[in-house]
């Protein structure tokens, strides 16, 4: 306010600055964040990302339909209903050696089913490198696991000595018969 030497009010200074790049770069960032977050939630995959003391915070669209919105949770109660991490946690593998990891799980769906998860964890860092948190990716391979167990049942089944290789080239399985002979 501008006043008078008796101290009224005669007037007022006003100051303009143009906001329109910082507007512009705003919407920019935000288009950008909805295009992010579409591509996050179009995958087939749960996503989820954890900090240091396993607190979920962030979750995609797959794993909020299967689990329900779990920020703020611990993953190992939210995805696993457990009260401790889990054994051979692939998070606690990244925050150990800063190294992506991978494990095959089994678990009771919240709807009761068995499932069997392939879930690799991958380190978040900063730009200095720091490991900020950790990205967890978890594709459901209960079908996989279903064609595999048929698949031993019919070589357990079979007169033939019969081994399974993987595509990584291991024997996976084999049936009594191969044993006998070996």
């Amino acid at each position: 306010p501008l006043h008078d030497s008796k101290g009224a009010i005669i007037g007022a200074v006003v100051t303009v600055q143009d906001i329109t790049e910082r507007k512009q770069a705003e919407d920019a960032l935000q288009e950008e964040r909805n295009k992010f977050q579409a591509i996050v939630d179009s995958l087939e995959y749960g996503l989820s990302t954890q900090d240091r003391d396993y607190t979920i915070i962030y979750q995609n669209k797959v794993l909020r339909d299967i689990f329900g919105d779990q920020l703020g949770e611990k993953c190992y109660r939210a995805y696993e209903f457990r009260d401790e991490i889990c054994d051979g946690c692939p998070v606690q593998q990244v925050w150990a050696d800063g190294e992506p990891h991978t494990l095959e799980s089994k678990l009771v769906g919240p709807s009761g089913e068995m499932v069997f998860l392939e879930i690799t964890a991958n380190p978040v860092r900063d730009a200095r490198g720091k490991i900020v948190a950790c990205l967890e990716i978890a594709r459901d391979i209960t079908e996989r696991k279903s064609a595999e167990e048929k698949l031993a049942r019919i070589v357990d089944g079979s007169t033939i000595p019969t081994f399974v290789i993987s595509s990584e080239h291991t024997i996976t399985h084999w049936n009594t018969a191969l044993e006998s002979l070996t």
